[in-house]
């Protein structure tokens, strides 16, 4: 039978010997939240964690409220007025006989703004009017 002794380790599992200290913890940056990428992640973290204890399945409906939520906020951005276009497109050209990778038989959606709208846009922009060099 496999249990767990508490034994202390070191950072390879090693088991240490009797009176042993263990290692020193590694300096780090006061800006370090590895593995986390800001102190927004990790409090995130720990409040769905540790404070409210949200389960895996909940945790992953809260994301995709966030995800639909943003979705729609970027898409009803007022700025530049130029409306998204799309065309779908897929790989035409010959295929291998054989293991025909996935993406070969997929059809894409490409999203995109019309350039010539977009920089017009930007360079009629009063805001950019003295950081712009001719």
């Amino acid at each position: 039978m496999y249990y767990r002794t508490g034994h202390p380790c070191d950072s390879l599992g090693n088991f240490l010997l009797a009176g042993h200290p263990a290692e020193p913890l590694a300096d780090t940056q006061p800006n370090d939240w590895s593995p986390y990428s800001s102190c927004l992640e990790f409090e995130l973290a720990n409040f769905l964690f540790t404070h409210s204890q949200m389960s895996v399945a909940n945790i992953n409906e809260l994301l995709t409220l966030w995800n639909i939520e943003m979705y729609k906020t970027i898409n009803h951005m007022p700025l530049g007025d130029v409306q998204w276009e799309n065309f779908s497109t897929s790989y035409t050209s010959e295929q291998p006989t054989e293991n025909v990778p996935l993406w070969m038989n997929d059809t894409y959606n490409i999203w995109f703004q019309n350039p010539k709208e977009v920089i017009h846009n930007m360079l009629s922009r009063p805001d950019f009017s003295d950081d712009i060099d001719y």
